[in-house]
């Protein structure tokens, strides 16, 4: 979308802190809170929000936007009073002051930022545009881009970044829809792991159709129960209209039904069993679901629940069985998911570093001894899994019990958290166990990377299996270097 100056002092409670001339109230201009892919017709949103346990401090990025070309940006109140902002904000005014043509002044940038993706989606998205929210414990990338494969090809709709799926990111979304398209549906992938964001983003959006993916113990230290998280997640249901057109699809579980009862709107409940299975290798798997078959190119058994959700919205939207075919036959964007780096004939790295959920994490760990089961050495790199509360220590021991019947030469078991795991392996298996006792910074002269460039094994194959964001993904790359 594109915004005049004046839109944005109206409806982002804002005010000019700073004005150099009046030619820029003519003018109309892009809005992010991204830090990158900016010129001069660009307006920075700088925020500081913490992601994956990071401070994320987009101020200290201001220089390099105005390097980029823009003319101006927000700042807010809460900064100014603060020596370090302050002395920055003037230090640029100062240095640039001959482009800065003016500085909007705001009491928060992130609150800002929400109001603006408030005010897009109900006074610039057309009306007869209906957003698709996606959400769920494990799953949610890949249900969003089977979704967009199967729409694309017979509805005008609106989707980007994958796994772009938290707090401002999804703000951020509805402020990139291009300017005067009108799209029959934006779909929306939606994270909810803090207490009443689900619910407030569902609300902000006015989602009118919501997926909800496997609902698993992830979480629990935030939610409390596994019904806590199952509530969360059934929140996104809270703006959809009893009407037709809007609804929601659910998995067939006692959890999901009961968490699912307070809200009105029309709810399909789906069973992610409720398929034969034909074939599955590395380069997918065939399906029988509700009498026709399905190829996708999502690898592994566990994804087919998704591609039923897929199905089950893409029928309720009046779309054919052939169309949905073509759409989940095409390759799946899947960014960190299941990397495969060949760095010789000898030695092969797989990599899932998307999240590190218990249930994600003993498919693939199936999926791996599948496909290289056949490999002489089978390494897997494992760190902790985050948000578990009271849960962990049993989900520790349970993926210890699993490990242990597995043809698996070492397990490589990064942070203290997961001790007892290690511990467990060594007293009942054969299975070589190396620690890490911290999560390290991911480099290419990190221990981690030392370790596994010195010890090369005869004809092996490692899984990385680890959160995203804490750099796993990069494990690979710097093998190979």
């Amino acid at each position: 979308m594109l915004y005049s100056v004046n839109e944005l002092l109206e409806n982002a409670s804002s005010t000019l802190f700073i004005q150099k001339g009046n030619e820029f109230f003519n003018k109309r201009y892009k809005v992010t809170a991204l830090p990158y892919a900016m010129d001069e017709n660009t307006i920075f949103i700088p925020i500081i929000i913490e992601i994956n346990g990071k401070v994320e401090d987009y101020y200290l990025n201001l220089e390099n936007q105005l390097k980029k070309g823009i003319r101006g940006f927000f700042f807010d109140e809460i900064r100014l009073a603060d020596e370090k902002y302050r002395k920055i904000l003037f230090d640029l005014l100062e240095r640039y002051k001959d482009q800065i043509e003016f500085v909007i002044m705001t009491k928060d940038t992130l609150c800002t930022h929400r109001e603006l993706a408030r005010y897009t989606r109900v006074k610039r998205l057309p009306e007869k545009t209906k957003i698709i929210g996606i959400t769920g414990t494990v799953g949610k990338t890949t249900t969003t881009e089977m979704i967009y494969n199967i729409l694309k090809h017979t509805k005008y709709i609106f989707h980007k970044d994958p796994e772009r799926n938290i707090r401002f990111r999804v703000c951020q979304k509805l402020l990139d829809v291009p300017e005067d398209e009108e799209f029959d549906y934006l779909i929306i992938e939606i994270s909810g792991a803090s207490k009443g964001y689900l619910k407030f983003l569902a609300e902000l959006l006015r989602v009118e159709i919501a997926v909800i993916t496997k609902v698993t113990i992830e979480n629990t230290g935030v939610f409390g129960t596994l019904e806590g998280v199952g509530k969360n997640k059934c929140s996104l249901m809270s703006c959809i209209p009893n009407k037709e057109g809007c609804f929601a699809v659910l998995d067939d579980t006692e959890l999901v039904k009961k968490c699912a009862e307070e809200y009105d709107c029309e709810k399909i409940f789906v069973r992610e069993d409720g398929y034969t299975l034909i074939s599955k290798d590395a380069n997918g798997s065939i399906f029988i679901y509700d009498g026709d078959e399905y190829r996708t190119t999502a690898i592994g058994e566990h994804f087919i629940g998704n591609c039923i959700k897929a199905i089950t919205l893409a029928k309720r939207l009046g779309i054919d069985v052939p169309t949905i075919q073509k759409g989940l036959a095409e390759k799946t964007m899947l960014g960190d998911r299941w990397m495969i780096e060949e760095l010789n004939e000898n030695r092969t790295i797989i990599t899932d570093c998307a999240n590190n959920p218990i249930d994600s994490t003993m498919v693939i760990l199936k999926l791996f001894l599948e496909l290289y089961g056949h490999k002489k050495n089978k390494r897997i790199v494992i760190s902790e899994i985050r948000n578990l509360g009271t849960y962990a220590r049993d989900v520790y021991m349970d993926l210890a019990k699993h490990l242990v019947n597995l043809d698996i030469q070492e397990a490589i078991c990064i942070h203290e958290n997961i001790e007892c795991l290690a511990r467990y392996l060594e007293e009942n298996s054969n299975i070589k166990v190396t620690r890490f006792s911290e999560v390290p910074v991911i480099t290419k002269n990190c221990e981690l990377v030392k370790y596994l460039k010195g010890t090369p094994m005869e004809d092996e194959a490692i899984l990385v299996k680890c959160s995203f964001g804490l750099g796993y993904e990069y494990v690979a790359g710097f093998l190979k270097e």
